[in-house]
């Protein structure tokens, strides 16, 4: 019964009948939604696929449901990823906390994948993990199942440079290159949350976005506030396909008793409803 009211209520959903609650967002999710200048589509986009998981509109989820959502197994590295926004342990996340891990895992690079691994397990922040510490991460990123075949100590020799018995980020980076299937389980849990959130080339575009505003601000930081000149093939690209090239709907951070919420900045004279 309750898999024929989940189907149900996801066909509702993706067909329009049932529309997304309204958009609230507090606090760090306010502000992450307006450093990625996010609009009101995006973000109906993702309660959307927030309420697909909540079927019973507890508004509350728990860290299976969400695995179950992107077809993920759960293991103690997916445990990791959740805790960065479930901080107190719960177990359960509310709308804002699944907004949060949403834009942050989705939006990582590989590097910042591996970083977070990475950081996972260097405990003391020394910039270094030994080999048994590589290898307790490598199980927890895979569950304690099989990862590649051959000797661990003889592939870890082989990236181990200065031969200290100790692994460094650079090193930890050359033995993803050389066997990509260690850590494949994080990317794989990133790429099944971008499908089903907007999707994968999606949040590929907007990381492209926010890499050419960093450049712009840099630019216009090293030259009086000038902004830089647009590229000829863009520009042209913009003339002649001007709805490929979108400005962001302004969004500001308003005070409420519930606290700091995102809402849309209105123009000079217009009146709100």
């Amino acid at each position: 019964f309750l898999r024929f009211c989940s189907g149900w209520k996801r066909c509702q959903i993706k067909m329009g009948c049932m529309p997304a609650s309204k958009v609230n967002l507090f606090g760090d999710a306010a502000k992450v939604a307006e450093h990625l200048e996010l609009n009101n589509q995006e973000l109906s986009t993702i309660k959307m696929s927030y309420e697909l998981i909540d079927i019973d509109g507890s508004g509350e989820i728990d860290y299976d449901e969400l695995l179950d959502f992107i077809e993920s197994k759960r293991s103690p590295f997916s445990d990791a990823v959740i805790a960065l926004v479930d901080e107190a342990g719960s177990g359960v996340l509310d709308f804002n906390s699944y907004f949060r891990i949403v834009c942050l895992y989705c939006y990582f690079s590989e590097e910042d994948i591996l970083n977070f691994c990475f950081q996972t397990f260097d405990k003391d922040a020394s910039g270094q993990i030994d080999e048994e510490e590589f290898l307790d991460l490598a199980r927890t990123v895979n569950n304690a199942e099989p990862l590649f075949p051959g000797n661990f100590k003889t592939a870890l020799e082989q990236f181990d440079q200065n031969d200290d018995g100790l692994i460094d980020f650079n090193e930890f980076k050359q033995i993803h290159k050389a066997f990509p299937m260690v850590f494949y389980p994080a990317f794989k849990m990133q790429a099944m949350l971008q499908k089903q959130v907007l999707g994968e080339r999606w949040w590929q575009l907007l990381r492209e976005r926010m890499h050419e505003k960093k450049m712009i601000e840099e630019y216009m930081a090293m030259h009086d506030g000038k902004r830089p000149p647009v590229p000829c093939p863009k520009k042209f690209a913009q003339c002649i396909f001007p709805c490929c090239f979108r400005k962001a709907t302004p969004m500001l951070l308003e005070k409420s008793e519930g606290g700091t919420v995102l809402k849309k900045k209105r123009k000079a004279g217009q009146k709100g409803r």
